[in-house]
């Protein structure tokens, strides 16, 4: 959480653009490049995200890491670390 603290002020950044585009009316390769600038923010979180997961993976056994539910607590887990400290004020389905 804490090592992703750029990555969350970069993502609620460029959030914003969007709106402002939208509620300006402005033309839609604006609203695009917009979109698109969020999207590589979303992909770069996503991206930390799995990267936490997978060093929560490496630390379960090898039976752990054979057990279908060792797994899912795990990724339980990992998703618990990112609840409530969401890189958003308006999180979508997906928490980011």
């Amino acid at each position: 959480f804490k090592n992703a603290a750029p990555l969350r002020t970069a993502l609620a950044a460029a959030r914003a653009p969007i709106g402002s585009a939208l509620q300006a009316g402005r033309d839609q390769a604006e609203i695009d490049k917009a979109v698109a600038a969020y999207a590589a923010q979303v992909t770069a979180m996503a991206s930390a995200e799995m990267q936490a997961l997978a060093k929560i993976v490496r630390t379960l056994t090898p039976a752990q890491q054979a057990d279908a539910n060792a797994l899912q607590t795990a990724v339980s887990l990992m998703r618990g670390a990112f609840i409530g400290k969401k890189w958003d004020t308006t999180p979508d389905v997906r928490f980011y």
